[in-house]
């Protein structure tokens, strides 16, 4: 696993149109969540937290590695809130916290690592400040696709050097190990369910032939869920709806690349949503999706009632605000 490129790692959420072919049993070394050092973060029945005022944008996304955007859910008021530069982060799969006023990414470039900007609007108009890295302790290091918990006290991410998954409070500190893969197998793109007591996440084989499930962790259980079983389609990025009820991920065969939405039991029926869409994100009231689309290329939302298509911006890796 240590000699996984950051780039092929990526191949769940930061690959590129151009390589793909047309364009995240029981677990061993999972850690009883209970023992872990904040224990809330497994609770099931705590409160959410208050929702952030009306005014505030609604999506983050990034564009081309380079800058980290912010929008309403309509697509107006696009800002520009962090630009990359010497010394700086590229931007890579932004995650909202629940609250709405901070946003963690996964660096791209140079400088790896975690990092949190927060988000503020100050005359009307999306501010980003207090650009600071998370301090991570080894062993858990160059970490990828970074989700907050619906609880905003962890972030789960997968680590590209030993493909594992871990957690660690947004203040930081020696990430927690919550799952390792079987031998032969690594997972990556992890995403919480909305009371923050299971993990979903896509698991692939090492070596080729190459064959994408996915799953779902139970933090409390610790019982793993085969929801889709072992394919050679490539599948990536779920992202947990906000009732619970779906899964939505983005899957690449043969026949193409198609966003679909599952529920979270075992084997269920995937239901075929967007042709062409990739990084799926749900709306608060799970009414809409957000993705990427191909025709054009940007930022798109899906609205389940009409199957309207809506292009918002440039852009990609949405990430849609709970609130």
């Amino acid at each position: 696993m240590k000699q996984f490129s950051l780039w092929f790692a990526l191949i769940s959420c930061a690959v590129l149109a151009s390589l793909l072919p047309v364009s995240c049993t029981k677990e061993n070394g999972a850690l009883d969540p209970l023992s872990m050092s904040n224990k809330t973060s497994m609770a099931v029945n705590k409160p959410s937290p208050p929702p952030p005022p009306a005014a505030d944008p609604a999506i983050v996304y990034q564009n081309n590695g380079t800058q980290l955007l912010v929008m309403n859910a309509d697509g107006s008021n696009q800002t520009v809130i962090f630009t990359y530069g010497v010394g700086l982060p590229g931007v890579g799969n932004p995650s909202w916290s629940p609250d709405g006023h901070s946003i963690v990414f996964a660096a791209m470039g140079g400088a790896g690592g975690l990092w949190i900007m927060d988000v503020s609007v100050e005359n009307g108009k999306p501010t980003g400040k207090n650009l600071h890295q998370i301090p991570l302790i080894l062993p858990a290091s160059n970490p990828i696709t970074a989700r907050w918990s619906p609880l905003g006290d962890q972030i789960v991410f997968f680590s590209n050097n030993d493909g594992k998954l871990y957690v660690i409070p947004p203040t930081g500190g020696t990430p927690t190990v919550v799952y390792t893969s079987p031998s032969g197998l690594y997972p990556a793109d992890p995403d919480w369910s909305p009371d923050a007591s299971k993990l979903v996440f896509y698991e692939r084989t090492v070596l080729s032939p190459y064959q994408w499930n996915l799953k779902v962790y139970n933090l409390n259980t610790k019982e793993v869920t085969a929801v889709v079983p072992p394919s050679s389609a490539q599948l990536s990025c779920p992202a947990w709806s906000r009732s619970g009820d779906r899964i939505a991920y983005w899957k690449n065969s043969s026949a193409g690349r198609a966003i679909y939405t599952v529920t979270p039991t075992s084997n269920p029926t995937p239901v075929k949503v967007i042709d062409g869409g990739i990084f799926p994100t749900w709306s608060p009231d799970d009414s809409k999706l957000a993705y990427n689309g191909s025709k054009p290329a940007g930022i798109e939302t899906y609205t389940f009632s009409g199957g309207v298509i809506k292009n918002l911006s440039a852009g990609t890796w949405p990430d849609w605000r709970r609130f």
